[in-house]
């Protein structure tokens, strides 16, 4: 059975990119489900978790890894549509006129429980680090969510729940969906602290956050923690942040690369592979040597490598790929599978059969597979590469790169190693007719063969 993770605000997102980044690199297992909860899908963040930084083409037949479709708002969807005011939806407007029943809260109340800001901010941009905002507007319409995910949870293995504590949505919602949802049995819970430092003239300032996470905290222990089966906290200590990596939001809701992204990835795996230890409720938490974060990297991860060593693989697979694509003599390479003088060794054995066997499957003309073929593989080597980009912006790339004579090698002889790494049978399924798709197979197959093998 697969796990699912439920990925609650901008902190959510950004543990949700991570583990789809970790899955591409194989340092997860397969299988992960997703969903994302958050006021806002078309952010600059939000988009990179939906296309995983583009690598999703449905086009292609490529389907996001976490299986991501649509965003759960944490407030009335009805009210977006019908009681916005061009292209705003202040929080008020959830509970007082517009799609609201007016009986069902008097403006009386409102006024007394909320401030004049409170009431204008536009909940179709987040909810501004204030959780008593999103804690009301999920109250309203969490029934919907809660159904969906309780139901979409009895389906797997564990249940990851990952947020923080330091905004508005994570620490509105977190506890509001546990109480509705989770059970002990197989919930597990991944929660940021302060992981980031906003610039003086951000609209939430770093006292708000921590102002956010004390009340985060302390709703955690008291109704958020019991339900679990096991949590773990991530975060700095106090005045540690710098050195650990804590980042600066980016600019108009882009993405904040942190160590504390691979720490979350880590907390999933550390819950997914420890199925012996008979937790209840207990907390977690997960040290790093401030001086020493690349320690992460030294760590084992799915399938017994190192995510250093993962990494490096990911980095060669792109470097052969690259030259492949990025040559003249690839294509024509391909081509010569469908020629008169073409025969099984005349290239190596794996690219011959699977492209003989797309051929007969789709009766496509020989110039339409390969230029399929070759796009394809330019489009995984492209995701390949970003991931390592990532890695290397929170590692550096002097880490990632150190004690790796093997890519000096490739490097040197690329279409040798092809040559031998493909010169093989390979087990390519051809299920379908549709070329885009089966080349598409075709080129995940010979990455997840580099990444294996290289």
């Amino acid at each position: 059975m697969s796990d699912l993770v439920i990925c609650v605000g901008g902190s959510g997102q950004h543990a949700a990119l991570a583990i789809a980044r970790l899955m591409h690199l194989r340092a997860l297992p397969a299988g992960i489900q997703c969903d994302v909860i958050d006021a806002d899908n078309s952010s600059a963040l939000a988009r990179s978790t939906q296309s995983l930084d583009g690598y999703v083409r449905p086009d292609f037949g490529v389907e996001h890894p976490l299986g991501i479709s649509s965003y759960h708002t944490p407030f009335d969807a009805r009210a977006a549509a019908t009681g916005g005011e061009a292209g705003r939806l202040p929080f008020a407007n959830l509970f007082l006129g517009g799609a609201a029943d007016t009986a069902a809260i008097d403006r009386n109340v409102f006024e007394a429980l909320f401030t004049p800001d409170d009431a204008r901010t536009d909940v179709l941009q987040g909810f501004f680090a204030r959780p008593t905002i999103g804690a009301t507007a999920f109250a309203a319409c969490s029934e919907g969510v809660a159904t969906h995910l309780r139901n979409k949870a009895n389906g797997v293995s564990r249940v990851f729940l990952i947020g923080s504590f330091i905004g508005g949505t994570g620490a509105g919602v977190i506890p509001s969906l546990a109480e509705r949802v989770a059970t002990v049995n197989n919930w597990h819970g991944v929660f940021y602290l302060n992981w980031l430092n906003p610039p003086a003239d951000a609209a939430v300032s770093i006292a708000t956050m921590q102002n956010g996470m004390r009340h985060g905290l302390e709703y955690f222990y008291d109704e958020v923690k019991p339900k679990l089966r096991a949590s773990a906290l991530i975060g700095p200590p106090p005045n540690a942040g710098v050195e650990l990596g804590a980042a600066t939001p980016g600019a108009h809701g882009a993405e904040s690369p942190s160590v504390f992204h691979i720490i979350a990835a880590r907390a999933v795996h550390h819950f997914n592979a420890d199925t012996t230890t008979p937790y209840k409720s207990d907390v977690l938490a997960f040290n790093v040597d401030s001086d020493n974060v690349g320690e992460l990297l030294d760590l084992t991860w799915h399938g017994g490598q190192t995510l250093l060593k993962r990494a490096q693989r990911a980095r060669r697979a792109a470097l052969l790929i690259g030259y492949y694509t990025g040559r003249a003599d690839g294509a024509k390479e391909i081509a010569k599978a469908f020629s008169i003088w073409g025969t099984r060794g005349s290239i190596p054995v794996g690219i011959y059969d699977s492209i003989d066997a797309i051929k007969r499957a789709t009766k496509a003309k020989p110039e339409v597979i390969t230029d399929l073929l070759i796009e394809r593989l330019h489009h995984e080597a492209g995701m390949l590469t970003s991931t390592v980009q990532w890695l290397s912006t929170i590692f550096s790339t002097e880490r990632l790169q150190r004690n790796d004579p093997i890519y000096d090698t490739y490097e040197r002889d690329s279409l040798s190693t092809l040559r031998t790494l493909w010169d093989k049978p390979f087990s390519l399924p051809t299920a379908g007719n549709d070329p885009a798709v089966l080349t598409s197979n075709f080129a995940r197959y010979l990455v997840n063969e580099l990444i294996t093998h290289a």
